[in-house]
C-alpha cells in the first residue's frame, strides 16, 4: 500500500459507520489498526457519527507542580525471563526499561511506539512495519531492523515459552510432529514459522510479516504484554543495568523485598535516584492482616495503578521536568525517578481488564497513596 491511500477497507468501515451499521467504537478500533492515524480516525468518527468532535476542547491550567511522591502497592516478581511474563505486576515494571512496537490505550485505539507505522496489504496476509530511526539503546546503539526480527523469532519458538505464541497461531506459526510422545503414547504437536520468510527484514528500519492466513489484529497483538522489545546482545535476561530503549534502568533488584530503577539522563551514566526509608512496621502490620484483606489490598493497589499511569500519561506530554518516585509497598520495594518527557504511556491492555474486574475493591483497604507536592 503507498503511502498517498488509505487501505481498500476504510472507505467501507467510513460507509457504515455513516449508515450507523457500526458504532464509533469499533471504526476507531478497526480504521486505526488499518493504519489510519488516531486523531484523523477520531475526527471521522465525529464527523461521520453527526456528533461533534470527540476531541475534548482544551482547559486552561496553571502550572504543573514540580517534584512530588507517588507510591502503590505492588508485589515485586521475578523479573529475569519478560519473554515469559505471566503477570501484569511484571510487565508494568519490565516496561519502565523497554518498550513495545505499538501501544494500546484504555480507548481501545492502538498507535505506534517503536514503530512508526505500518501498513497492511488488502488481504491482511501481509503487514510491513516501518521502525522509528531516532531510538537508541541505553548502550547508545542504533535501534534497527534486527533488533525486533531477533525478539518475534525468539518469542515465537516454542522452546522460549511465551504466551506470544498463542496469538500468531494461526497467522505466522504452523503445528508439526515435533518427535515426542505424551503419556498415553499420542504425537505431541509443536509450533514453528510456516515459512522462512515469515518474518522478513527489508531493510534497517523495515520489518514485514507475511502470515498464511488474513489477521486484522497484528498492531495490538504487538502489545501483548511479555512482547517487551529486549536487546539481543542481553539474551532475553533481564537484571539490573540491562540494555533497553525505556525511559529507566534497573539498579537494584531483590525479588520479594525491593528493587530501584533510575531516570536515563542524555549526557550521563545515570540519572538522580530517590529512595525512601525502608519502613519495616508497615511490612509487619500488613503481615497481621488475614489473606482476604490481603487479596482485597492488591486489588485496590492495581485499580490505583492504571489511575496513575494515565495521569502520568498526561504529564509526559508537558515540558515541564518533575521528579516522581514508585514504591511498591507490601513486601515489596521498587523505588523509580522519572520526568514528564519520559515515555511511560499507557498501561498494559490486561491491566485494564483487571483493573475493571477489581473496581469494587474496598475503598478502607489504602494500599496505594499518591501525593504530589510542589
Amino acid at each position: 500500500m503507498s503511502d498517498d491511500r488509505e487501505h481498500r477497507h476504510i472507505p467501507t468501515l467510513k460507509r457504515e459507520l455513516a449508515e450507523r451499521r457500526i458504532g464509533r467504537r469499533e471504526f476507531l478500533r478497526t480504521a486505526t489498526l488499518l493504519g489510519m492515524a488516531a486523531p484523523a480516525a477520531y475526527e471521522l468518527a465525529g464527523t461521520l457519527s453527526g456528533s461533534q468532535s470527540l476531541f475534548a476542547p482544551a482547559c486552561a491550567q496553571g502550572a504543573i507542580p514540580k517534584g512530588g511522591t507517588i507510591r502503590i502497592g505492588m508485589r515485586c516478581q521475578d523479573l529475569k525471563s519478560p519473554h515469559t511474563y505471566s503477570w501484569v505486576e511484571s510487565s508494568n515494571a519490565g516496561r519502565l526499561v523497554y518498550d513495545y512496537l505499538t501501544v494500546t490505550g484504555v480507548d481501545n485505539v492502538t498507535r505506534p511506539s517503536l514503530c512508526a507505522k505500518w501498513e497492511a496489504t488488502e488481504d491482511l496476509k501481509s503487514w510491513t512495519l516501518q521502525l522509528r530511526r531516532d531510538v537508541k539503546w541505553h548502550s547508545g546503539r542504533q535501534f534497527t531492523a534486527d533488533d525486533v526480527v531477533w525478539n518475534l523469532k525468539r518469542v515465537l519458538d516454542a522452546k522460549t515459552g511465551s504466551s506470544v505464541l498463542g496469538l500468531f497461531k494461526g497467522f505466522l506459526l504452523e503445528e508439526y510432529d515435533g518427535g515426542e510422545k505424551d503419556s498415553k503414547g499420542a504425537a505431541k504437536k509443536s509450533t514453528r514459522l510456516w515459512d522462512a520468510s515469515a518474518i522478513e527484514k527489508i531493510d534497517d528500519f523495515t520489518v514485514r510479516l507475511n502470515g498464511k492466513a488474513p489477521q486484522l489484529a497484528v498492531p495490538e497483538n504487538l502489545f501483548h504484554y511479555p512482547l517487551m522489545i529486549l536487546d539481543p546482545e542481553g539474551g532475553g535476561v533481564h537484571k539490573v543495568g540491562a540494555n533497553g530503549t525505556g525511559p529507566f534502568t534497573m539498579v537494584e533488584d531483590e525479588v520479594g523485598r525491593e528493587g530501584d530503577e533510575r531516570e536515563r539522563q542524555v549526557g550521563t551514566d545515570m540519572g538522580a535516584i530517590v529512595s525512601p526509608e525502608r519502613d519495616d512496621g508497615l511490612d509487619q502490620g500488613q503481615e497481621r492482616h488475614g489473606a482476604e484483606n490481603r487479596e482485597d489490598g492488591e486489588r485496590a493497589a492495581h485499580v490505583q495503578l492504571i489511575r496513575l499511569y494515565h495521569q502520568l500519561s498526561r504529564l509526559n506530554q508537558r515540558s515541564t521536568r518533575s521528579s516522581v518516585t514508585w514504591s511498591w509497598l507490601r513486601t515489596s520495594r521498587i523505588t523509580l525517578a522519572t520526568s514528564p518527557a519520559s515515555m511511560l504511556s499507557s498501561s498494559a491492555r490486561s491491566s485494564s481488564v483487571r483493573s475493571a474486574s477489581w473496581s469494587r475493591a474496598r475503598s478502607s483497604q489504602r494500599a496505594a497513596v499518591a501525593r504530589c507536592a510542589p
